[in-house]
């Protein structure tokens, strides 16, 4: 609700249509289904906003926001060679890259990000096993992407993987899902320089992240990577990949044992 809220100032909304929009979505959480994820559900508000405002894209301005700043952000943190100089920091770099959200309210200022950078530890047992795959022999790679933004923090990851021989598949939102990358986020970013890019099915702001077709394709490939809290959420109970994200729920961070705001890397084995 705040996040419709502060979208429709953001747009420029009179009070009253707000209020009449804030009824609508209210009335439509009703629609909520409890055996899907959060990040499944989110489509309901964000849906119902969209349509009140005949505004397929509510979040186009915050995305191209976010994007600006990630990419003015990344350029001052790659002059720092250390950040970008083995397998570890860069999966680092991606992990703190999560931080681009416009759900969460914590600080994305480069200060905090190079602290982030200096100061945090990837949890979990991700990052070994990531590692000991990749070197095993050329791999056909899924990477799931999160949010616009994020796709920078991305890409030197997706640049390295690639350059070490690996044939990577960069996963983006099909259509409009909140502040998560699309099509044009990525390519913006440089990402469809070293990987293709193929799409997470959205309809009618429905999320079939676990429909059986898409599941069915992540399986032909070797790994998958999949970004963020809600992938993980969505799909760690059905799809062996690594998940890399920060946790920013307790609910999630309690089921990962790491505290709130931890970096994780973890590996689920699901199939």
């Amino acid at each position: 609700m705040r996040q419709v809220l502060e979208i429709m100032e953001m747009l420029g909304v009179d009070e009253k249509k707000q209020r009449a929009i804030l009824f609508k979505v209210c009335d439509s959480m009703k629609k909520i289904d409890f055996a899907k994820s959060p990040f499944e559900n989110t489509g309901i508000p964000h849906g119902t906003l969209a349509r009140s405002l005949r505004n397929p894209d509510p979040y186009a301005g915050v995305k191209a926001d976010m994007n600006e700043k990630a990419k003015k952000i990344l350029e001052g943190v790659e002059k720092n060679e250390k950040h970008t100089a083995s397998l570890h920091a860069l999966t680092l770099l991606s992990a703190v890259g999560n931080i681009m959200d416009y759900g969460p309210d914590v600080r994305k200022d480069k200060n905090h990000i190079e602290y982030m950078l200096e100061h945090s530890r990837i949890a979990g047992n991700g990052f070994r096993l990531f590692e000991q795959k990749l070197g095993m022999r050329r791999l056909k790679i899924a990477f799931l992407s999160d949010n616009a933004g994020e796709v920078f923090f991305d890409r030197p990851l997706v640049q390295t993987l690639a350059t070490r021989g690996h044939a990577v598949t960069y996963f983006v939102k099909e259509k409009p899902w909140i502040n998560d990358a699309m099509r044009t986020d990525a390519i913006y970013a440089g990402i469809d320089k070293f990987a293709e890019i193929d799409f997470i099915p959205v309809r009618k702001w429905n999320l079939y992240l676990r429909a059986g077709n898409f599941l069915a394709k992540l399986k032909n490939y070797e790994m998958v990577i999949a970004k963020g809290q809600g992938n993980y959420e969505t799909l760690g109970d059905v799809l062996d990949a690594f998940y890399l994200l920060i946790a920013k729920c307790p609910l999630v961070a309690c089921s990962l044992g790491v505290r709130l705001g931890d970096i994780v890397f973890t590996r689920r084995r699901n199939r």
